[in-house]
């Protein structure tokens, strides 16, 4: 399944200066698709995507799609040129969308991100747009052949800040170019002043590194949760939303999951309800990554981290969750007041089990006392987390009952 997103600008245009120059694009070992003045057309050609998705700008050349692609339908492409002077609306273009899916046979989308421009004002929201564009399962291929620079950095900002949600969705991202062997022969000459000298204007691009370091707090909160990173990432953008991560960080990292209960329905109630178009890319994500912890009883809150920690290769969090959890069913939730107190309750709690479920503790607890010291201390001939969590936490799974007393609200 490949879905082929191609962005379109203003074009440039071929010597009669009204429509695009009509090129017969090499694509390597194939032979060359008929020529078109659009990229997109060869991208198909070859490609065979099962879904196309064209990005432009309101103001872009629109009605070249159809002289190009549907030349019969001259109503269409005199209305659309007309249109984008004025900016396109978007019933114009779900209509060239349905003329073009009928053209190709593939389901084909037509977005204008901006109304006429790209800039520092609405660059967060185009780069969220563009990341709700990328599917999270199948192939990606970006054609960037006829598109605004800013609008392709935007767009390869959306594909990482998506990847830190989805590892391995960047790895499955093609960007192509349909670059031009020569251009087509003209009598040039160097202007000197009026429109053809062209005029520079600076766009104010700095959504990028933010993006890029809100990709990379996000990927450490699904990867390692971590949510500290995520909090220095929040914190200029949204200080609630970063105080309510900071919250929930000192909680997991403390092991202290009676206690999250609050900061947890925070920070799920700042994601679901934040207007900032950034961390709408991440929120739902986020918020399924952190859920599965909250309203749980305290003992097998810690068994989810448990289990979550161990996805993620997280040995020493998973060897202290899941022996917290254990003493937590077997204090019934209440303080002890010393070791000894501890290890009376641990004994009468596993008074009854089987010799290979208290083993299984046993070697847990080992593996958790010599972590404690050092991990290069664990022998991982005889201690190995990797062998020891498994079945250690489907014992508790199975010895953990449902009515232990919940989490603080």
């Amino acid at each position: 399944m490949t879905t082929l997103i191609s962005f379109i600008g203003t074009g440039q245009r071929d010597l009669t200066g009204i429509g695009y120059q009509r090129t017969a694009y090499d694509w390597p070992g194939r032979k060359p698709a008929p020529p078109s003045p659009f990229f997109v057309g060869t991208a198909i050609h070859h490609l065979r995507p099962t879904a196309v998705v064209i990005i432009g700008t309101r103001t872009s050349h629109w009605a070249a799609l159809v002289e190009t692609f549907r030349a019969d339908h001259a109503d269409l492409y005199v209305h659309l040129d007309e249109a984008t002077r004025a900016g396109a609306r978007d019933a114009d273009l779900d209509r060239l969308a349905e003329l073009l899916k009928a053209t190709w046979g593939i389901p084909v989308r037509c977005l204008a991100v901006a109304e006429r421009t790209i800039d520092g004002a609405n660059a967060a929201q185009i780069l969220a747009t563009c990341a709700g564009l990328i599917p999270v399962r199948g192939e990606v291929v970006l054609d960037v052949t006829h598109a605004f620079r800013s609008l392709v950095m935007l767009a390869l900002g959306a594909v990482h800040l998506r990847d830190a949600c989805h590892p391995g969705l960047a790895q499955r991202v093609q960007v192509i170019y349909g670059d031009l062997i020569r251009t087509p022969a003209a009598a040039a000459r160097s202007a000197t002043s009026g429109p053809a000298l062209g005029e520079g204007r600076m766009i104010d691009l700095t959504i990028l590194p933010e993006a890029a370091g809100l990709a990379a707090a996000a990927s450490a909160a699904v990867r390692c949760l971590d949510l500290d990173p995520l909090a220095l990432a929040l914190h200029q953008r949204d200080p609630a939303l970063a105080k309510a991560c900071k919250e929930v960080a000192r909680c997991l990292r403390a092991l202290d999951l009676d206690h999250l209960g609050k900061p947890l329905l925070r920070l799920i109630t700042h994601l679901e309800s934040s207007s900032d178009p950034l961390v709408a890319v991440v929120s739902t994500d986020l918020v399924n990554l952190v859920r599965p912890l909250a309203g749980k009883p305290l003992a097998q809150a810690l068994c989810t981290l448990t289990a979550m920690a161990n996805d993620r290769g997280l040995w020493s969090l998973a060897l202290f969750a899941a022996y917290e959890a254990f003493c937590v069913h077997a204090t019934n939730g209440q303080t002890v007041a010393d070791d000894g107190n501890l290890n009376e309750a641990i004994a009468a709690a596993v008074a009854g089990w089987s010799a290979s479920d208290r083993n299984a503790l046993e070697e847990l607890k080992h593996c958790r006392n010599q972590s404690a010291h050092g991990s290069h201390r664990i022998d991982r001939a005889i201690l190995d987390p990797k062998k020891v969590i498994p079945p250690a936490l489907a014992v508790l799974n199975r010895r953990i009952p449902t009515a232990a007393s919940r989490m603080s609200p």
